[in-house]
Order: structure tokens, then C-alpha cells, then sequence
């Protein structure tokens, strides 16, 4: 633009906003599938202390930011079952060379995805009622008094 031509300040406001949204979009898009800054960053071709900035100095920024971790969020829950149901292929090494590959499932993750959908689940840990040598940690006619007054039995004091 040659340097006589008056430049309209709004045009340029509206112009640069304009772009900001953009940019933002393509953030927030790549941040609701990849679920990290630094990617999805990457992915809009923006600096990650942009994202910051907007959350710092853009009033509607911050409502869109959330409903993209949302989607990310599914994205990661998504990707855990995944891993618990349907495994992943981890390679198999026989004198330095892969000669196959075997297919591998995450209890934990299992573990943590019932305990999150079926609360009931939690509560069915394992409790180890024996010592080292086999003798019990609590001697039966305590743990038998304990889990009725827990209980409510109110039949015996603890």
C-alpha cells in the first residue's frame, strides 16, 4: 500500500479480528482432537503463548477454550478405551531383529474406566487379611466385631 493512501483504522481492526478468529478456530479444532497446547498450536501455525493471550485478553475466548476441552477431553476418554478393549500392537524382538508383534490391553485402564462409570466398583478392593508369615494383620474376633458395628449391627462395641 503506498504510503499517501489514508488506511481506515476500522478496516484494519476488523481485519486483524477477523484473523484472530480464525487462527482461533484452528486451535480450538486441533486442540479438541489432540488435546495438548503445544500440538494443536503447532497445528494452527500460531506461537502457544498465543493461546495464553487470548485467554488473558479475549472475553469470549475463554467459553469456546472450554467447550474444546470438552471435545478433547471425550478425545482422551475415547483413546482409553480403546487401549483397555482393544489393546495396542507392541513389537516383539528376537536378537535385535522384530519377528512379530503381540497384542497388548491395559488393566489399569480398565481398572480407572469402571471405576469411573460404575462407582460400586471402586469399593470392591481387595483387602489383605493375612501377614508375611500367614497369621492374620487382624485377629478374627476383631475384624468379626468390626464389620458388624460398621455394619450397625450394634450387637458389640469397637
Amino acid at each position: 500500500m503506498p504510503d499517501d493512501v489514508p488506511v481506515n483504522r476500522a478496516d484494519t481492526i476488523t481485519h486483524d479480528l477477523a484473523r484472530a478468529r480464525a487462527s482461533q478456530g484452528a486451535f480450538l479444532a486441533a486442540y479438541a482432537q489432540l488435546a495438548r497446547v503445544d500440538l494443536a498450536a503447532k497445528a494452527a501455525e500460531i506461537g502457544r503463548h498465543t493461546h495464553y493471550d487470548w485467554l488473558k485478553n479475549d472475553p469470549a475466548y475463554p467459553a469456546l477454550f472450554a467447550e474444546a476441552q470438552q471435545l478433547a477431553t471425550q478425545t482422551l476418554v475415547d483413546e482409553a478405551v480403546r487401549r483397555a478393549y482393544e489393546g495396542t500392537d507392541e513389537p516383539v524382538f528376537h536378537q535385535g531383529q522384530q519377528c512379530g508383534k503381540v497384542r497388548k490391553y491395559s488393566d489399569r485402564l480398565m481398572e480407572r474406566l469402571l471405576e469411573w462409570r460404575v462407582p460400586e466398583f471402586k469399593s470392591r478392593q481387595t483387602i489383605e487379611h493375612t501377614g508375611k508369615d500367614g497369621t492374620p494383620l487382624v485377629p478374627l474376633e476383631a475384624w468379626d466385631a468390626l464389620t458388624k458395628a460398621l455394619a450397625g449391627d450394634g450387637s458389640t462395641s469397637v
